[in-house]
């Protein structure tokens, strides 16, 4: 899978040949890709130290010894052209649908605004055990998510 194919900032087009996380391996057949890999390693081993996900686990399936586990609730856009569906099932980056309250009342992304804060709000009233649908089993919102994350793009034309 390609997430940087294409021209940077920079002016320069790569291919850095990565499969998305739980893809079969690919034999790498591009030239510098190997290097490029490389590169994204380091990176994310140097802000690993600031990343959720290094985090994660230990707030409900390995809590930290003393405390207890915590209830989470996980938002995101399917399809955001933004940050990729696989980037986000890691817990790196929700993205704004959440705040869009900033749009005029009868914008349809007001509606899923509020209706996402709602969720929100629910949620931390009763300490995490109750979630609930803010389209009541309408097509935005998924409530509780039925199989797996999603890892593929999902970009909708």
């Amino acid at each position: 899978m390609v997430f940087f194919e294409g021209p940077c900032r920079c002016g320069i087009s790569f291919d850095e040949n990565l499969p998305l996380r739980d893809a079969a391996p690919v034999i790498n057949t591009v030239e510098g890709a190997m290097e490029i890999q490389q590169v994204l390693e380091w990176r994310e081993w140097a802000v690993m130290s600031g990343d959720p996900v290094a985090f994660a686990p230990y707030l409900r399936k390995s809590p930290r010894e003393g405390l207890p586990a915590k209830s989470v609730v996980i938002q995101f856009a399917r399809g955001d052209q933004t940050i990729p569906n696989p980037t986000k099932t890691v817990l790196k980056d929700p993205h704004s649908f959440l705040v869009r309250t900033h749009l005029p009342l009868q914008h349809p992304n007001f509606a899923i605004a509020r209706g996402a804060q709602e969720q929100m709000a629910v949620f931390f009233a009763t300490d995490g055990a109750e979630v609930i649908d803010p389209d009541d089993m309408g097509p935005l919102f998924e409530v509780p998510i039925a199989g797996p994350l999603p890892q593929d793009l999902g970009f909708i034309p």
